[in-house]
């Protein structure tokens, strides 16, 4: 006969009978937990002595729970470079709780970071009998941390200065100019070339631009239709974010020379643009053609200034600049290893001590 609504219990579930049965039952129940979590599991005796740990440990050890059985703690943090490490040897000895002690160890197959958590455990008469925690492997988290520590440095740096970069350029276009109109338009214009140059290292997460984008993103507002009147043509060279901000101003100065007064002011003029790589220098060639008449300024202005002083100090550059009267012509000479540096702050390469130069 069917007993209804009996209840089933698992196998595993049913505790065996007698003590020692239990026992074992309890015992495998904890090795199997133990082996199942992330985390390895230990215990010590009151000489601090390893009585167990779990196998878990292997994982960032390389060694099985065994290999640490009948070690003193300190003879297995012996090795540990850290100088926590020895105010949580003196909580131990003191029968304190040990909060997140965070380590490295160095193994044959690379570095771990661990996270260690225990706390005394004591006798049914209250004497003390050792200690029982957890450990934890925390490398990716600590990696992830310190990736976001740089992240944040490194923002800090940029923004302070893109912060000194617009203060210069507002100032030095405050020196040019006689008009609030005439401030405006140009201020206006000079940070747009910033807002470029900018949105192509954010498409490149700041690892560098190619030379050829950076040079299509400042001259595309000028082409008015006509391609051809513009052309580029060199090899692939990635522009370094710093590179990338100083050029990209030299470029809006000299593009903007050219709508103005240049090839690009009229129909029939021409403007091509080359570069060349060779013996540890960028080459680039500024050729206007078919515009109207050159004639050399009376002085420097912020242009001139960029192309002489910025790039000379920021890039290892050379310039040279011919007011020929068919057309402007000006050569840009790079240290080709400063202008692909992918990141900030070698030799002072900077896109903020670009726009510090004085100028007009």
């Amino acid at each position: 006969m069917r007993l209804r609504d009996s209840p089933v219990r698992p196998a595993d579930d049913v505790a065996p009978a007698g003590a020692d049965a239990r026992l074992r039952h309890a015992e495998k129940r904890f090795q199997d937990i133990a082996e199942t979590i992330s985390d390895w599991i230990w215990e010590t005796d009151r000489d601090h002595r390893f009585v167990y740990v779990s196998d878990r440990i292997q994982r960032v050890s390389g060694r099985p729970g065994r290999f640490f059985i009948g070690k003193t703690v300190a003879e297995v943090m012996n090795s540990v470079e850290d100088s926590e490490a020895a105010r949580h040897m003196a909580d131990m000895r003191q029968q304190r709780p040990i909060e997140n002690f965070v380590y490295w160890i160095e193994r044959p197959f690379g570095r771990r970071c661990c996270s260690v958590t225990g706390h005394p455990i004591f006798d049914d008469h209250g004497a003390f009998a050792g200690y029982r925690g957890v450990g934890s492997d925390i490398t990716e988290l600590k990696l992830a941390q310190e990736r976001q520590s740089l992240l944040v440095a490194e923002l800090r740096h940029r923004l302070k200065n893109m912060m000194a970069t617009v203060l210069s350029l507002m100032t030095l276009t405050m020196r040019s100019v006689t008009t609030m109109e005439a401030f405006a338009e140009a201020f206006h214009a000079r940070l747009g070339a910033l807002d470029r140059v900018h949105d192509l290292l954010s498409r490149e997460s700041w690892s560098g631009v190619p030379i050829r984008d950076l040079l299509e993103e400042e001259l595309a507002p000028y082409r008015h239709g006509d391609v051809h009147s513009i052309s580029t043509a060199g090899p692939d060279v990635p522009l370094g974010p710093n590179a990338a901000l100083s050029l990209a101003l030299v470029i809006h100065e000299l593009t903007t020379n050219a709508m103005k007064y240049g090839a690009l002011s009229t129909p029939s003029g021409r403007l091509d643009i080359a570069w060349r790589t060779g013996h540890g220098r960028l080459v680039i060639e500024w050729r206007e053609r078919d515009g109207p008449p050159v004639v050399p300024p009376a002085h420097s202005g912020f242009g001139t200034s960029l192309l002489e002083r910025a790039l000379r100090h920021d890039l290892d550059g050379r310039t040279a600049v011919a007011y020929d009267r068919d057309g402007l012509s000006c050569t840009i000479d790079l240290n080709l290893a400063a202008a692909t540096f992918q990141g900030f702050g070698a030799a002072d390469v900077s896109a903020a001590s670009t726009a510090r130069r004085p100028s007009r």
